[in-house]
C-alpha cells in the first residue's frame, strides 16, 4: 500500500509541477493507448495530441481519486483495484502523460498551458 500511495503522491506532484489544466473529457482507453504508443515511439506530438494527453491525464486522475474516495479506508480493496488490469492501466496512463507534459512543457501552445492550469485546479479540488 505504501508503494501505491507513493506512486499516487508522486503522480500528483508531477502533474502539479508540470503545470496543469481542467478537462471534462471522459476516459478513453483506446485513445490513451494510441497516445502512449506515440509517446513510446518518440513520434512528434501535435497540439491536438497534447490537448488529448491533458484531457486523458485529467480523466485518469479523476478515476483514481474517485475510486480512492469510494473505497475509503478499505486499503485491501484499493490495492486490489490498483493491481487490477484497469487500475494499473489508468495509473500508468496518468503518470506517463504527466511525465510527458512535464518534459514537453516548453512545446505547449498558450491554449494548452492554460488548459493545464485549469486541470491543476480541478485536481486540487478533487483532492479536498
Amino acid at each position: 500500500m505504501k508503494q501505491i500511495k507513493l506512486i499516487f503522491a508522486a503522480m500528483l506532484l508531477i502533474v502539479m509541477a508540470a503545470c496543469s489544466g481542467a478537462s471534462s473529457a471522459s476516459y478513453n482507453p483506446k485513445m490513451c493507448e494510441e497516445l502512449k504508443e506515440k509517446i513510446s515511439n518518440d513520434q512528434t506530438l501535435s497540439e491536438s495530441d497534447y490537448n488529448d494527453i491533458t484531457d486523458q491525464m485529467a480523466a485518469c486522475f479523476k478515476i483514481l481519486v474517485e475510486k480512492q474516495k469510494e473505497l475509503g479506508d478499505d486499503k485491501a480493496a484499493y490495492r486490489e483495484y490498483m493491481t487490477s488490469e484497469e487500475g494499473s492501466k489508468v495509473a500508468e496512463y496518468a503518470l506517463g502523460f504527466a511525465l510527458t507534459l512535464q518534459k514537453d512543457e516548453d512545446k505547449l501552445s498558450p491554449d494548452n498551458v492554460k488548459k493545464l492550469v485549469e486541470v491543476k485546479k480541478m485536481m486540487e479540488d478533487l483532492e479536498k
